[in-house]
């Protein structure tokens, strides 16, 4: 039986008086999508920061791979946070605006792989076509670039160093409904042609029901309940998540993501939006 990528048992973080993470238990099976959903101040994004090692928790552990790694020294951590990215939410502002996109790509090439001159460059570009954008964008600056666009340079900034787990924290709630669409088909195309696992975060029910093999459902820092998909659509256990999805209206972006599957290429279509 195939072991879980990540686990986590019994996950708490305190602010201060504050607990904004209350004994989350779950684990992420390797190749699948988890989803993480609750209103805003559920503490979905505390649990991402503390997968990713940003945050220590107070309480109980996180496993990688079978390794426990919240208790570890930076120094240890470095070589699993090779393995562990984050594509953030705002990818405006996630991106350096002095820097071009050759250069915000070319950094973690440069520090991570060693990699310069032609060899980082050739990596460069097959990281652009990887995300289904023109090697004529290595000279563009973020302020060039569309939204959609900005969020395909984050995606091939976080893929850079090979990683095997990505975060993805509300990744497309900062961009319009069809560039939505072609990103989340990005990130499914992506995720088959790499083998990658994938924490989804997000507060659209609609959207995580299209990407997300398992879901977790959270309110004021419990994780209320964790099933499969349809059943947690079909069936729900908790009564706020009936709440939930009574509550959320059908996701344009969802819709138009589903709709759109059979007809984009890996890349996610000649639109690089």
């Amino acid at each position: 039986m195939t072991e879980p990528l990540i686990e986590v048992d019994g996950l708490v973080k305190d602010f201060g008086s504050v607990r904004a993470v209350d004994g989350a238990t779950f684990s992420i099976m390797p190749g699948e999508t988890f989803g993480l959903v609750g209103e805003s101040g559920s503490g979905k994004s505390t649990i991402a920061a503390m997968l990713l090692c940003l945050e220590r928790p107070t309480a109980g552990e996180i496993r990688f791979r079978g390794t426990r790694i919240d208790n570890l020294a930076p120094r240890k951590l470095l070589p699993i946070r090779r393995d562990m990215q984050l594509v953030m939410q705002d990818p405006v502002s996630s991106l350096n605006r002095r820097k071009t996109v050759r250069q915000i790509i070319g950094l973690p090439l440069s520090l991570h792989e060693g990699l310069s001159g032609a060899a980082r460059e050739a990596r460069i570009v097959e990281l652009l076509d990887l995300v289904g954008l023109p090697a004529s964008f290595v000279e563009r600056y973020p302020h060039e670039l569309s939204g959609g666009q900005c969020q395909r340079v984050s995606i091939a900034r976080s893929l850079a160093i090979s990683p095997e787990f990505l975060v993805l924290d509300e990744s497309v709630s900062a961009v319009d409904v069809l560039m939505q669409a072609q990103i989340l088909n990005l990130l499914n195309a992506l995720q088959k042609e790499l083998g990658l696992t994938y924490l989804f975060v997000s507060h659209d029910l609609a959207v995580v029901r299209y990407m997300c093999t398992r879901i977790a459902v959270m309110q004021g820092g419990k994780i209320l309940e964790v099933s499969d998909r349809e059943q947690i659509f079909s069936d729900q256990a908790h009564p706020y998540t009936r709440a939930l999805i009574a509550a959320s209206p059908a996701s344009l972006a969802a819709r138009a993501a589903a709709e759109a599957t059979p007809h984009l290429s890996p890349t996610g279509g000649t639109d690089a939006s």
